[in-house]
C-alpha cells in the first residue's frame, strides 16, 4: 500500500500551501498625512514606480524579508509569485530603472523602522499594528 503514504504526504503538503496571516497592511509613520491609497497605488509604490502618496508626500517604502506575509502580500498587491518578484526587480535594475526595496527584516522590524522614519511606509501583519504606525491601506 504504498498510495496511503503518498496521500498523507500530499495532504500534510496541501495544508501547509494554504498558510496564510490574518489580514496584511500597508503601514506609515505616524507623521504622514492621511492617504487615500488604494491597490493601484500601493502597487506602484512597491515596486518602485512611485516615491509620494496621492497627496503628494515623500515616502521611503520598505521591503521584508522571504516570509509568508511578503508572499502574500505581493501576490495579493501586485500579482507577482516570489520567482516573478524576483525576476521584474533584476530587469529593473539591470535596465537602470530603479533599485530595489531596503529589507528591513520581519513584521516587528518593519513596525519599528516605519514608526521612527518619517515618510517610511512598509506592509505588516495586522496583528502587530500599534500606535507607532498608522494603517494607510488594507490589502483586499
Amino acid at each position: 500500500m504504498k498510495i496511503l503514504p503518498i496521500l498523507a504526504i500530499s495532504g500534510a503538503l496541501l495544508t501547509l500551501s494554504f498558510h496564510s496571516v490574518a489580514g496584511i497592511v500597508v503601514i506609515g509613520n505616524a507623521a504622514l498625512p492621511d492617504s487615500t491609497l488604494n491597490k493601484k497605488m500601493v502597487k506602484k509604490i512597491f515596486l518602485g514606480k512611485a516615491q509620494t502618496t496621492p497627496e503628494g508626500a515623500d515616502i521611503i517604502p520598505v521591503d521584508q524579508a522571504e516570509s509568508a506575509v511578503k508572499d502574500e502580500f505581493y501576490n495579493k498587491a501586485t500579482k507577482k509569485t516570489p520567482a516573478k518578484l524576483q525576476q521584474y526587480w533584476m530587469k529593473r535594475v539591470m535596465s537602470g530603472k530603479g533599485t530595489k526595496l531596503d529589507v528591513k527584516g520581519d513584521d516587528a522590524a518593519v513596525k519599528a523602522w516605519v514608526g521612527s522614519n518619517a515618510g517610511a511606509i512598509g506592509y505588516v501583519d495586522d496583528s502587530v499594528v500599534d500606535g507607532s504606525v498608522k494603517v494607510l491601506f488594507a490589502v483586499p
